[in-house]
C-alpha cells in the first residue's frame, strides 16, 4: 500500500522544527528553525507464540492447528496494542501553536453510559408443588404479570385423585356412612371430615374452591398455578406437554421443593449496569448517590439513584469498569434492557490539554508531541472532560509541548508514515 505524505503545509523539509521558547506559553507557537531528523522508530512485527514472522496462515493452520493461530492471533492483538503506546517518530513539522502540559484543578463533569439491569436481590422462582404435565403456558419471558395472574395449568392424576377421595368422604351413600360410623369408634367423624378437608387445602384449593365442590360435585381436571407477587418473567422452563413433578412432602410441607418453572423478577426496583474509564472509577463509591437519565427525548426519566455495587476489576475489552446503581422504579416504567446515562460534577487536579491537541488512531486518543529530534504521535488515555478541555491521565508528562491543534496541518486522507490512518 502507498504511503501518503501529509501536505506540503506540514512536510518535512530538512527535519521538524520549533523555536526553542516557542512554547513557554500555554499555548506557543511553532517556529522554523530544524533540528535534526526525527530518531528512527519501531515498526513492530509482532507474532504469536511459536509462529514464524513469514509463516502463512495455511502453513500455520497445518503445522501448529487452529487452536495456535487462534492464540497467535489473540497474542498479536494483545501485543501490537501495547507496542502502539509507545511514541512514534513521524516524518513531518508543525509550525502552528504548541500546548505546554501544566497541572490545573479544573471544574468538570464526569459522564458515563449503562443498561437496566434486574435487580438480583428481587430474583425468585416459582416452584411447582404438584406433580403433572403442562396443558397450558400463560406467560412468555419479557411479560410483567400481577399477583394472581394465571402462569401455567397442569393435569395432576394425584389432584384429580383427591378431589374424588374428599367427595366420596361427603357423600351420602350407604357405603359412605358405614364407614363414617365405622371410623368414628376411633375419633369424631367430625374430626375425620376437618382432616378430609385439611388435605384438600394441601393440595392448594381454598375454603370457597371446597365449598364450590360440594356444592356442585364437579372436579377440576387442570391445576391454574397463579403469580404470588407482581413480577417481570424471565425465563419459562417448561413448554406445554412436558411433565412436572413435584419435590419430596411431608403432612405439613415440601421438604423439597419440586421443579422450578419459570424465574421471575420484581421490578419495584432495578438496577443500573453503568460503566466509566478506569482512572475514573475511584471518583464513585458504594454509597454515593448519583443523577441517571433512563431512556432519551420525551420518554427520558430522570431519577436519583444509590451506587450498591462496585466490581474490582475493569473490562480489558473495553478499557471500561463498572458498578450497580440501585433505581426506584415503583410505576414499572424503567424497563430492563433500558439504556442510562449519568453525569457527576467534580473539580479534579490534573493534566489538561485542549480537545483540539486530539488525534484518533485505530481508535485510540493520540496528541502529537514536540521532542528532542522532532515531532512524535503518543497515544494517551483520558479522562473527564470540562468544556474545551480534556484531562490526560495516562502518557503525559508536565511541561510536555503538544501540537493544539494538529488537524489544522494535516491532509484528512494522509496515512502518517509509522502510524497510519487517522481520524
Amino acid at each position: 500500500m502507498m504511503m501518503m505524505q501529509a501536505p506540503p503545509a506540514a512536510r518535512r523539509e530538512g527535519g521538524p522544527s520549533a523555536h526553542p521558547g516557542a512554547a513557554d506559553a500555554s499555548p506557543g507557537s511553532g517556529s522554523t528553525s530544524d533540528h535534526a531528523s526525527p530518531k528512527e522508530t519501531f515498526a513492530p512485527n509482532v507474532t504469536g507464540p511459536g509462529l514464524a514472522p513469514s509463516i502463512s496462515e495455511a502453513q500455520a493452520n497445518e503445522k501448529y492447528g487452529v487452536e495456535s493461530v487462534l492464540a497467535a492471533a489473540r497474542a498479536n492483538t494483545s501485543q501490537a496494542r501495547d507496542a502502539l503506546k509507545k511514541p512514534v517518530g513521524l516524518d513531518v513539522s508543525f509550525h502552528g501553536p504548541l500546548w505546554v502540559v501544566k497541572k490545573r484543578k479544573q471544574d468538570c463533569e464526569i459522564r458515563g453510559l449503562g443498561i437496566v439491569e434486574i435487580n438480583e436481590d428481587t430474583l425468585h422462582d416459582a416452584v411447582i408443588t404438584q406433580s403433572g404435565v403442562v396443558q397450558a403456558n400463560y406467560v412468555f419471558p419479557g411479560m410483567e404479570v400481577k399477583a394472581g395472574d394465571p402462569l401455567i395449568s397442569i393435569f395432576s392424576p394425584e389432584r384429580v385423585n383427591a378431589q374424588h377421595m374428599f367427595l366420596a368422604d361427603f357423600s351420602k351413600d350407604e357405603g359412605n356412612q358405614a364407614s363414617l360410623t365405622y371410623y368414628s369408634s376411633f375419633s369424631s367423624t367430625q374430626k375425620y371430615l376437618d382432616q378430609s378437608r385439611s388435605n384438600l387445602k394441601w393440595w392448594g384449593f381454598s375454603d370457597a374452591d371446597i365449598d364450590s365442590l360440594l356444592k356442585t360435585k364437579q372436579i377440576k381436571n387442570d391445576y391454574v398455578f397463579r403469580a404470588d407477587q407482581d413480577s417481570y418473567i424471565l425465563v419459562t422452563d417448561k413448554n406445554t406437554g412436558a411433565v412436572v413433578v413435584a419435590g419430596d412432602k411431608s403432612e405439613e410441607n415440601f421438604v423439597i421443593p419440586g421443579e422450578r418453572i419459570m424465574q421471575m423478577a420484581r421490578l419495584d426496583t432495578v438496577w443500573g449496569m453503568s460503566f466509566v474509564n478506569p482512572e475514573d472509577d475511584r471518583l464513585f463509591q458504594l454509597g454515593d448517590t448519583l443523577d441517571v437519565t433512563v431512556g432519551e427525548g420525551r420518554d427520558a426519566k430522570s431519577i436519583q439513584g444509590l451506587i450498591v455495587h462496585k466490581h474490582d476489576n475493569a473490562i480489558p475489552a473495553t478499557r471500561k469498569a463498572d458498578f450497580h446503581v440501585l433505581l426506584p422504579n415503583e410505576d414499572r416504567r424503567i424497563a430492563p434492557g433500558s439504556l442510562l446515562s449519568f453525569a457527576k460534577q467534580i473539580s479534579l487536579d490534573g493534566l489538561w490539554i485542549p480537545r483540539t491537541a486530539l488525534l484518533y488512531v485505530d481508535g485510540r486518543p493520540t496528541v502529537i508531541r514536540r521532542g528532542a529530534n522532532g515531532f512524535e504521535a503518543v497515544e494517551i488515555a483520558i479522562g473527564a472532560s470540562s468544556g474545551a478541555l480534556i484531562r490526560v491521565v495516562e502518557g503525559m508528562n508536565e511541561g510536555d509541548q503538544l501540537v493544539a491543534a494538529p488537524r489544522t496541518e494535516l491532509d484528512p486522507d494522509a496515512r502518517l508514515a509509522g502510524l497510519g490512518a487517522w481520524n
